[in-house]
């Protein structure tokens, strides 16, 4: 499954290839209307990656959201803070918090086994941000 995101800064790109993997997994929607009648209680779940570019920041943040809500049995439905910094030498750093809820059958859309390195591009023009996602279901 193929998924595009843009966004006008790193950041703002990166969060919204979050919230397109959040919403391939599970039904945002319905967690958000859980919440909102006290139903689910979120949790905030924290992402840091560290890489040499781009593509492979994104690549690594990805994963790591796919693995940590795994690990964790939940959902991320929100991203609570994001910071992309390309930094002072080669490493770029990024830093997120995603609010999440317990994982449950009337949210669950597709299992997700992993974000695909091999097809995921990164492009930038006239000022706008574009990715290309491949998640592997």
């Amino acid at each position: 499954m193929e998924f595009i995101a843009y966004g006008k800064d790193l950041s703002e790109l990166f969060s919204n290839a979050s919230m397109a993997l959040f919403d391939t997994i599970a039904d945002i929607k319905a967690i958000r209307a859980g919440i909102e009648s006290g139903i689910d209680k979120p949790k905030s779940v924290s992402v840091s990656e560290k890489a040499y570019n781009e593509r492979d920041l994104l690549w690594y943040v990805l994963q790591s959201i796919l693995s940590k809500a795994d690990s964790s049995l939940v959902y991320c439905y929100e991203v609570a803070s994001a910071e992309v910094d390309a930094g002072s030498g080669k490493t770029m750093h990024a830093k997120f918090r995603f609010l999440c809820v317990p994982q449950k059958q009337e949210y669950s859309r597709i299992y997700a086994k992993g974000v695909s390195g091999y097809d995921l591009h990164i492009s930038n023009a006239k000022g706008m941000y574009k990715a290309s996602v491949v998640v592997d279901i």
